[in-house]
């Protein structure tokens, strides 16, 4: 990456992933956000493109749910998580805070967060579309995950000042809210076999289901309009038929965070590095796109 930032000359830089493929009109799109000269960076909208396997269609729904999301980090300029698969930057922002800092392997987090510490602005552009490849076994994305987790709890850690800071360049949105909610929900992600566990047996006990149905018509209900509002509806279409049993869908995903968040604690506890995992590759257009 910093090799790259030696030849190139744009005023705009732009990154993607060796097992992506951009849409015909990523580029156009992800440019027009940049209206602003304080805009640092701006983020694609990922799509997981392989579509053969139980465990592709659960991040294809992960996906298209958490970057959904982004819109209103994007409303508040702080989108602290820019993906190397589908990122923009102002050149002369990469300039001023420098180069791709090789020492945290999740990179892409750190720029983001850099960016922001030094008071610029980031954008999400749902309609700047990048098809990836999302692991297909088990395994391979527990590995994926584990790197995300950890590079993420490095980022931190290394911008730590960016919690709870008042100084005037740093987003109160940011600072105030939305990290501090991001190690939240890590705390509660080690306690939620616990509640679910709870919930289950007091469901069951009770025969009360009513929440439960809740539960399910809500997640159902938000990825049927996630879906119908997306740029790229046709493609998640599959996902229609998926959106009942979402709820299931994220809870196996969570039990993937939660190995990830233990796998990582660990890590930090014995200060152990961590590094590039591979795995075998199926190629992102084995359905049309």
């Amino acid at each position: 990456m910093n090799s790259g930032l030696i030849h190139a000359d744009g005023e705009i830089i732009i990154t993607i992933d060796a097992d992506s493929v951009m849409d015909p009109h990523a580029i156009t799109h992800i440019l027009r956000r940049f209206t602003d000269p304080a805009v640092g960076g701006v983020a694609g909208n990922v799509i997981v493109a392989n579509r053969r396997k139980p465990i592709e269609w659960m991040q294809q729904m992960e996906y298209l749910y958490g970057f959904f999301f982004k819109r209103t980090d994007s409303l508040f300029n702080s989108v602290y998580i820019i993906g190397g698969a589908a990122a923009a930057y102002r050149r002369d922002a990469l300039d001023r805070v420098g180069g791709f800092d090789h020492g945290i392997i999740t990179e892409d987090i750190e720029m983001s967060t850099r960016l922001l510490s030094h008071g610029y602005k980031t954008r999400y552009a749902a309609d700047a579309v990048v098809y990836t490849e999302g692991p297909s076994d088990f395994k391979s994305l527990c590995n994926q995950r584990l790197r995300w987790k950890y590079g993420r709890m490095l980022t931190f850690i290394k911008h730590r000042k960016l919690f709870f800071s008042c100084r005037p360049e740093h987003n109160p949105y940011l600072s105030f809210f939305l990290l501090p909610l991001a190690v939240y929900a890590e705390f509660l992600l080690l306690t939620e076999v616990l509640m679910l566990s709870t919930f289950f047996i007091y469901t069951v006990y009770t025969s009360s289901y009513l929440p439960l149905v809740l539960v399910i018509a809500l997640l159902s209900a938000v990825v049927g309009i996630q879906v119908l509002v997306d740029s790229k509806m046709r493609f998640h279409r599959n996902l229609v038929l998926l959106a009942p049993v979402a709820w299931l869908v994220f809870y196996a995903m969570d039990m993937v965070e939660f190995q990830a968040l233990v796998r990582s604690l660990r890590r930090l506890a014995l200060r152990k590095e961590l590094h590039w995992q591979k795995w075998a590759r199926v190629g992102v257009f084995n359905d049309a796109v």
